[in-house]
Formats: structure tokens, C-alpha cells, sequence
């Protein structure tokens, strides 16, 4: 981890800048990739910024393991963007009243 992973973590953070700006990166290959970098913060505040972005614009809760997983990587987060951190909490509220509604 000394003086950012002696290179490695910025050509990481370059590489997966490149993959997303040519859309190579899904939605499910993110939230894998930000389970392992955000929880550790890794990267810059522009990277994670950058991320944020890619998440609010592709932002998906169709599939609820996936949402949950992402919902585990960003617990201890904390966000750059409110306009996402809004999306998320909605997105969380929403889930909780329907497993309440299907529950009765």
C-alpha cells in the first residue's frame, strides 16, 4: 500500500478509466470491482468520482443480489456525489417496501 502500491494502483485506476470511457465495463464487472477498491479506498478522489458517475448513470435495481452486493460495497463509503447517495437510499427504500408489501 506504500506510495500508492508502488505503481500498480495508478495503473489500475488508468486501465479501468480506459475500460469504462470505451464501454467495456458492465454494470455487474463494476460492482465487483468496487466490492474490492472502495471499501479499501483505492484510487484517487477523481477515480472514485469518476466511478460514482458511472454508477449513477448505470444505476440498476432489477436484479436484487446484484443491488445488494453493491449496496455491501458502499457501506462504509462515503460519497462524492449526493445526487447518487439520494439514487441509493431511494433505490434501499423501495426494496424495503416490498419485501414488507409481500410480506403481508
Amino acid at each position: 500500500m506504500q506510495k500508492g502500491g508502488y505503481g500498480f494502483f495508478a495503473a489500475m485506476e488508468k486501465h479501468l478509466k480506459t475500460e469504462l470511457h470505451q464501454g467495456r465495463v458492465t454494470f455487474k464487472e463494476l460492482e465487483a470491482i468496487l466490492e474490492n477498491i472502495l471499501p479499501a479506498n483505492i484510487g484517487s478522489n477523481e477515480f472514485h468520482t469518476e466511478l460514482e458517475k458511472f454508477i449513477l448513470h448505470n444505476f440498476e435495481t432489477n436484479n436484487l443480489q446484484n443491488f445488494t452486493k453493491l449496496i455491501k460495497a458502499l457501506s462504509l463509503y462515503q460519497f462524492k456525489l449526493p445526487e447518487l447517495e439520494k439514487l441509493i437510499y431511494e433505490a434501499i427504500g423501495e426494496h424495503i417496501n416490498d419485501f414488507t408489501i409481500n410480506q403481508l
